[in-house]
């Protein structure tokens, strides 16, 4: 008796499963055939539709890597059935303003699951979801420990919760955040998490905080590096006084995308300027490098399409890799920048044998010097040695050699930050720099 009830049972349990399966390979060959969905098993592999409002059809597991990627979707609605999220998913899919993460969602990649995402102002989490939550449309882990995505449609100031010790890698892509606070408990951070956001205008952390600190609004970690400096900061020009005392090292990307900055002098001490370091940034014109910079980063200043000068003192810095098998590497400082671009550097280094590598225009600094002397010529009036009248815009001017004297009222009132005098100079006229209120050295 025993055995024929467990021979019925066992028929059952077969009849059940081959069911189960005809009704899924139906389900899944529909799916696939109808044109919205490419589906391979349990995985959507790829969403063809149109766009709008898409549902996602029940017994779909995974959304795999690329899946809505660039789709013209504005809401999805996902199966409970669902369970992890690939990398890519939904890339850049900036109509898209509504979803919610289903209750046994367990799995979403830290790679631009969610990125450049304009439209979208939240993500929701089903009640009782034991691995992620929402907290004001913001994606964490359930412990809140960890915060996994930031909407790029949420705009305004932004406090990161205090108990958060660590953000995912693509957690910020381009929000319209333009203050971020950082809490005492946040201890490791990606050196370009924060970098590039178009908005974001200021940085500050919490005084309890003994990983990180904000100077100005720009955010440094306590081993002497810059992290990241606000790409939306208004600031044009950055001399070498306006960052902290003792800086060792720039960061990775720690410009990026920044919009607003035209010229940049590094402090001396400063040892490495990391790679991608100025990247994109639009309206930068000049950097100047100190000697003390033993590295300079690979593709420091890539797409910087106003770029016109870099001046790099140091006669044997090291420069990323020049060629392998005589072909120049993609990674070189200039790529994608402005084609007039100059390298100025010592006359007899690895600056000059880098330009010369990679095809850049290079000057020596004797020359550049006395091009910025014949600038300066054009804009005074000078009679013999002396010089009359400052006519420039202002900024640095270095005064040419030979001048022996500044006449009165020769600066009056102009917007000089910086002047330097040639050693041949005996005499300065009364008035010379009256009403220079710019003037700082």
């Amino acid at each position: 008796m025993k055995r024929q009830t467990w021979k019925t049972l066992l028929t059952c349990i077969i009849s059940i499963v081959l069911v189960c399966t005809t009704c899924f390979a139906v389900f899944a060959e529909n799916a696939a055939d109808s044109g919205e969905f490419t589906v391979q098993g349990t995985t959507l592999v790829k969403y063809n539709g149109n766009g709008g409002e898409v549902t996602v059809p029940d017994g779909i597991e995974t959304l795999g890597e690329w899946a809505f990627e660039g789709a013209k979707v504005t809401k999805v609605n996902l199966p409970d059935s669902l369970r992890e999220i690939g990398k890519y998913c939904f890339f850049n899919c900036g109509d898209l303003a509504e979803i919610t993460l289903p209750v046994h969602m367990w799995r979403i990649s830290e790679e631009y699951a969610f990125g450049f995402n304009s439209s979208l102002g939240e993500i929701k989490v089903a009640e009782g979801n034991p691995t992620y939550k929402s907290v004001d449309g913001v994606l964490f882990t359930r412990n809140g420990v960890k915060l996994m995505y930031y909407p790029d449609g949420k705009s305004g100031a932004y406090a990161v919760p205090e108990g958060t010790k660590a953000i995912g890698k693509t957690a910020f892509c381009e929000p319209g955040m333009e203050a971020l606070n950082i809490p005492a408990s946040l201890r490791k951070l990606d050196g370009s998490l924060f970098s590039g956001i178009p908005a974001l205008k200021e940085i500050t952390v919490s005084k309890d905080n003994y990983s990180y600190h904000a100077v100005n609004g720009v955010l440094y970690g306590n081993s002497h590096n810059l992290i990241a400096f606000p790409a939306g900061q208004k600031t044009e020009v950055l001399k070498a006084e306006d960052f902290e005392k003792g800086l060792e090292r720039i960061a990775s990307a720690a410009f990026l995308g920044n919009r607003n900055l035209k010229k940049v002098e590094l402090p001396e001490g400063l040892q490495v300027l990391g790679g991608y370091c100025f990247s994109r940034a639009k309206s930068l014109e000049e950097v100047k490098v100190p000697a003390s910079v033993k590295e300079v980063g690979r593709e420091a200043f890539y797409g910087c399409s106003a770029l016109k000068q870099v001046t790099i003192l140091n006669p044997s810095v090291s420069m990323p890799a020049e060629r392998v098998n005589g072909d120049p590497l993609e990674y070189c400082i200039f790529n994608e920048a402005s084609k007039d671009a100059v390298l100025c550097g010592p006359a007899d280094g690895s600056v000059r044998k880098y330009a010369e590598a990679h095809g850049l225009k290079f000057e020596d600094l004797e020359t550049a010097r006395k091009k910025a002397a014949e600038e300066t010529l054009r804009d005074c009036t000078i009679q013999g040695s002396i010089l009359v009248k400052y006519n420039g815009e202002g900024g640095e001017v270095t005064v040419p050699e030979g001048i022996v004297a500044l006449g009165e009222e020769a600066f009056e009132h102009s917007r000089v930050t910086k002047v330097i005098l040639p050693e041949g100079l005996t005499s300065i006229g009364h008035h010379c720099f009256f009403g220079c209120y710019e003037l700082e050295e």
